[in-house]
């Protein structure tokens, strides 16, 4: 790809972070919680850069890392989507805008903070998000890609993701003690897991496409490692820039979320290339008979 078409996705890199900035100027309550150290029902200490007066140059160096990297990453995927430039642009917003979005509620449940304020936290990311999705699709995206997507992935991979979501963070919740609401509101835990596993499966259906020409294994690494994993990287570590955290904690949830959503795309791939056999072994055998008929 050439400096100019760069140059335009560094632009479109800035005013979503100005959006972005622009939209959280809105929430008065989170420069509260960083100047009080308060987050809900739990206590965090500001954290260094906080203490420091430094939060604002830090979020903006960590927002143009964090919008830049989606924005690359839509870079590598978009030429092989089947839709038309700002399709592409809005499909892509709209799974990461989302992943953020349900992201942030969690924090309702594990730290305590009013759920309405974190409904409006996740619409602040979510919305620049979106915007620079679709301004992404229109100013970089190609033209339409004949190939259409497959619709197997409909009714195996979300399944499959959502599932192998569930089981990892069950096994970090019990077994590796992350932060959690698991024994104070199992339910209410239950179900945003639940629902950011099967938001995973849909962001891999939306964007499968663009992974068509590698093998499976190559390809649950690719989503789980680089097109999830950055994006979810940088939305867990926002949060220390503001207060004092377990870090290890933090690593700890990306790790298994990652692990497990790229083992849950391997799996579905497995099984659709098994179907794939099956079904193509099926027909051959099948034709010698129609033909002879």
């Amino acid at each position: 790809m050439n400096p100019k078409v760069w140059g335009k996705v560094a632009g479109i890199v800035c005013v979503g972070v100005i959006l972005d900035v622009a939209a959280h100027q809105l929430a008065p309550q989170l420069t509260a919680s960083a100047k009080s150290g308060t987050s809900g029902s739990i206590t965090f200490p500001p954290s260094v850069i906080a203490r420091l007066g430094l939060f604002v140059p830090v979020f903006l160096v960590f927002a143009l890392v964090a919008f830049g990297l989606l924005a690359a990453v839509f870079v590598f995927l978009q030429a092989d989507l089947p839709q038309s430039g700002w399709k592409k642009g809005l499909l892509y917003g709209l799974s990461f805008g989302g992943l953020w979005y349900i992201g942030m509620l969690e924090a309702s449940l594990v730290l305590g903070t009013p759920l309405k304020q974190e409904l409006f936290m996740g619409f602040a990311d979510a919305l620049p998000i979106l915007i620079m999705g679709v301004l992404l699709g229109v100013f970089v995206g190609t033209s339409q890609n004949s190939l259409l997507r497959q619709a197997r992935a409909t009714a195996i991979v979300i399944p499959c993701i959502a599932f192998c979501y569930l089981v990892g963070r069950y096994i970090a919740y019990i077994s590796l003690h992350i932060q959690s609401a698991y024994t104070t509101n199992p339910l209410g835990t239950f179900l945003w897991t639940l629902v950011m596993g099967v938001w995973i499966g849909i962001i891999y259906w939306f964007l499968e496409s663009g992974l068509k020409n590698v093998s499976t294994i190559k390809r649950a690494v690719i989503f789980g490692c680089v097109v999830y994993g950055s994006d979810w990287l940088m939305f867990t570590f926002f949060m220390p820039l503001l207060f004092e955290m377990n870090l290890l904690d933090l690593l700890l949830r990306v790790v298994v979320d990652v692990l497990f959503v790229t083992i849950g795309v391997f799996v579905a791939e497995s099984l659709i290339v098994r179907r794939d056999i099956t079904s193509t072994s099926n027909k051959i055998q099948v034709s010698p008979k129609n033909h002879a008929g």
